[in-house]
């Protein structure tokens, strides 16, 4: 029983500790809990726990400046993955000399994208993909089709020359948020140095 006692003493005595550095109007409460840790173990114990559980287990006090920040990722760059994507799966490359002749007859054969595909390139969730496609089809850079209840995305002559003329940009302004989207996977080609 000593021990156990001990053993509480010295957890709330942390928690005191803690609850000092964290809330400064609890180091009154720690020179009495030092002093007289036997008579105020139940009251401080009862009061501290309560304390822990309202204050201490806040993300936003205790090591939220600690936690690493991801780069944040909007529907431009997201807009990037797809459109680059998109134009890998035609299999052209985006710097050859006369594009603009060749698109007319590569065009109407691409087989495009589905949402999933579209979901799993961008690693995001339903709602964000929807987002992507829709700010995509509204600069006119893609093309929705509904067959049959399923959608495929294709890329416009809009969305080629789009992605030709600020692919170089988006490199240089979206540099970390493009390596921690691939961080885990191969980088794809237009991405390869």
């Amino acid at each position: 029983m000593a021990y156990q006692r001990t053993q509480e003493s010295s957890r709330w005595l942390y928690v005191v500790r803690r609850a000092g550095a964290e809330f400064p109007f609890a180091r009154l409460i720690i020179t009495s809990v030092v002093y007289r840790a036997e008579f105020l173990h139940f009251r401080v114990a009862r009061a501290f726990r309560r304390l822990a559980r309202n204050g201490l287990s806040s993300g936003r006090r205790i090591g939220a400046h600690s936690m690493p920040s991801r780069p944040y990722k909007d529907l431009v760059i997201y807009g990037c993955f797809v459109l680059n994507r998109l134009v890998a799966d035609i299999r052209i490359d985006l710097y050859q000399d006369g594009l603009e002749a060749k698109l007319d007859s590569v065009l109407p054969t691409q087989e495009g994208l589905s949402k999933e595909e579209v979901k799993r390139e961008i690693k995001s969730n339903h709602f964000m993909t929807d987002r992507v496609i829709e700010a995509l089809q509204k600069d006119g850079h893609v093309i929705v089709e509904a067959v049959e209840g399923r959608y495929r995305i294709r890329i416009t002559r809009a969305g080629i020359l789009h992605i030709r003329r600020y692919n170089e940009f988006y490199l240089k302004i979206y540099q970390e948020q493009i390596r921690d989207h691939y961080r885990y996977t191969q980088a794809p080609f237009w991405l390869r140095d």
